[in-house]
């Protein structure tokens, strides 16, 4: 049941994520470039949980992504797949818990995302859709949402990993509430 509950919230987040930049951000400017906050959250989805069950929820957050850009059905999907897959592999291998490897990190995922991307439309359109907007684009977002990651990730970890070492000291220190509702440990 916790994984459903927080399988909602992830659901309900990348809802906001495509909201934020979209709405607010993009009716001040309309040109303007702003981070990917799906992808940010992808990220975390890898590093800090990477369960099996959490490669469906990359897949929906892909297609909330693909519903967002009202243009095919399935790309940036099968994008944020092969991201999470790459991503939660390495993540028994990488530290994540510093600011410069979150930064790095990010900006690698969202270009690798960006362009699969570019690369599956290229294949649906028979067409060169990459050009030097696009990858313009496409590093700036990066940038951009390398730089916001660092300030997201704790509060994304507060919210679908909850605080481990918090329980860990209550465990402790023997103060643990029961789950069965039977008192303190």
């Amino acid at each position: 049941m916790e994984f459903v509950r927080k399988g909602i919230l992830v659901l309900l987040l990348g809802l906001l994520a495509l909201l934020i930049p979209g709405t607010l951000i993009k009716s001040v400017n309309p040109a303007l470039i702003v981070p990917n906050f799906l992808l940010i959250l992808l990220v975390f989805l890898a590093f800090y949980r990477g369960e099996p069950g959490d490669a469906v929820l990359a897949f929906l957050l892909g297609l909330e992504q693909d519903l967002g850009s009202l243009n095919l059905l399935g790309p940036w999907a099968g994008a944020y797949i092969v991201v999470f897959g790459v991503l939660a592999l390495l993540s028994r291998r990488i530290f994540i818990e510093s600011r410069l490897v979150i930064f790095v990190t990010v900006y690698a995922a969202t270009l690798a995302a960006d362009f699969l991307y570019l690369g599956m439309l290229a294949l649906v359109y028979e067409a060169e859709v990459v050009s030097s907007a696009s990858l313009s684009t496409a590093l700036w977002e990066g940038f951009l949402s390398a730089l916001f990651a660092p300030l997201l990730f704790p509060l994304l970890r507060r919210w679908l990993v909850g605080d481990r070492r918090e329980k860990q000291s209550r465990l402790s220190r023997g103060i643990a509430v029961r789950r069965d509702g039977g008192g303190l440990v």
